[in-house]
């Protein structure tokens, strides 16, 4: 029963960190920002980060991210 219990904890662990955030843009950014990192990404375009993260900065200048 507990072997049970563990393996179905470990299967459910990675969508406890899975997520997905949103960061909008700044008046007068033509590119977007990602923090952790220091990097800046051109309207439009797609990337993964260095922490797994994949992004998108959108045609407005907003940027989303989710765990890869």
């Amino acid at each position: 029963m507990s072997l049970a219990v563990a393996v179905i904890l470990c299967v459910l662990l990675p969508l406890f960190h899975a997520g997905c955030w949103f960061k909008p843009a700044e008046p007068g950014i033509r590119q977007c920002l990602y923090d952790k990192d220091g990097t800046w990404h051109d309207i439009g375009s797609r990337w993964r980060t260095s922490d797994c993260m994949n992004c998108y900065c959108q045609t407005n200048g907003d940027m989303s991210c989710c765990q890869a």
